[in-house]
């Protein structure tokens, strides 16, 4: 990983075991989840406790294609300039 603070890198991780992990290594970052209603989250051991760790960001795509690109844009905009919000985009 690079030895500065500028820049960003975004890392999948489900398991909150790992997630723990990884902040322990990089207590810098921040954690983000995306959330739609009504959406069924498979059973499977990856994705079955996703819902019971507390992230940072909660992103909801409960819209169209449009308005989730608007809110990447504003989650960019944000975290580059240091200014992520932490309730919901």
């Amino acid at each position: 990983f690079p030895s500065h603070d500028s820049g960003c890198m975004f890392f999948h991780i489900r398991e909150s075991s790992e997630i723990s992990s990884f902040l322990q290594e990089f207590p810098k970052t921040k954690t983000v989840i995306m959330k739609r209603d009504g959406l069924h989250i498979p059973n499977n051991h990856a994705d079955q406790n996703v819902e019971n760790y507390k992230y940072d960001i909660t992103i909801y795509n409960n819209q169209g294609l449009q308005e989730l690109r608007e809110k990447a844009k504003l989650f960019s905009n944000q975290l580059a300039n240091g200014e992520l919000l932490q309730s919901v985009y």
